[in-house]
């Protein structure tokens, strides 16, 4: 169901209608892992998110290994911004997934999100450096 989930992520990357804007945040430390004694995982992983990169409608920021504690340590989350002004937060847990409207969580995250890109990361062109 993940593995599924994630290829119907992936395919809205790439569509040519419905134009969207994707801000990702990715610690350093999830670049660094090898999985299971298979580096080319990691080197193909690298190439596709700097092919990502390169797109105007994308960002990515990196949190430098040196930045341990900061707003996005207590968890991933995704923040789904929409025409209108609305956002859902989504969490993936262990047994279960969490989607949400409230507006004191999603103002939360928005805020955690911000803080994250602007005090914490390194900036869109320094992560497409490393």
């Amino acid at each position: 169901m993940v593995a599924d989930m994630n290829s119907a992520r992936q395919s809205i990357l790439t569509r040519e209608s419905a134009p969207f804007e994707l801000r990702a945040v990715v610690h350093e430390v999830a670049l660094l892992n090898e999985f299971e004694g298979r580096p080319y995982i990691r080197k193909d992983q690298h190439r596709r998110l700097k092919e990502l990169s390169e797109r105007p409608d994308v960002t990515i920021q990196i949190v430098p290994l040196c930045r341990s504690v900061h707003p996005g340590s207590l968890g991933d989350f995704e923040i789904l911004s929409y025409d209108g002004g609305g956002a859902t937060v989504y969490r993936e847990l262990p047994a279960s997934s969490l989607m949400t409207t409230d507006a004191e969580e999603v103002a939360a995250c928005q805020a955690a999100a911000k803080t994250l890109s602007a005090e914490v990361t390194l900036s869109a062109e320094q992560s497409a450096a490393r």
